[in-house]
């Protein structure tokens, strides 16, 4: 929920988490997870409430890289599974996003070609800046 990358404390987490309509009648696990990566840490209570929502809030402060998991589970067939489609098109996504710097070294190379270009237009000193 929160990530574990924090460089700082965090005093106090709450998240509401908003299912359709009749969900929560079918809910079979409903708890969530505090401290570093990994940790099962249990400071957190876990409810739901009158329409139905389901409220997380930590019970204490947080600490530095320390982070907040949500688990909600259901009966398999509840939802809707994605086609294969759907599946394709997550893989793709996954696989790019994996791979994002792949984006980022040809950019930085432009760029760099770029100021190489401006700095030799205006003398390679940087003069008459």
């Amino acid at each position: 929920m929160t990530g574990n990358g924090w460089k700082f404390p965090i005093d106090r987490v709450s998240a509401t988490v908003t299912l359709p309509a009749g969900a929560s009648d079918r809910i079979r696990t409903l708890e969530g997870y505090t401290g570093p990566s990994g940790a099962t840490g249990k400071d957190v209570t876990a409810s739901i409430d009158y329409s139905g929502a389901i409220q997380y809030r930590t019970t204490r402060r947080l600490g530095l890289e320390e982070g907040l998991t949500l688990v909600v589970a259901w009966p398999k067939g509840y939802l809707e599974e994605p086609d294969g489609a759907r599946e394709k098109i997550d893989l793709i996504l996954k696989r790019f996003a994996d791979r994002s710097h792949l984006i980022f070294l040809p950019g930085a190379g432009i760029e760099f070609r770029q100021q190489r270009r401006f700095l030799r237009r205006r003398g390679r000193g940087g003069g008459g800046w």
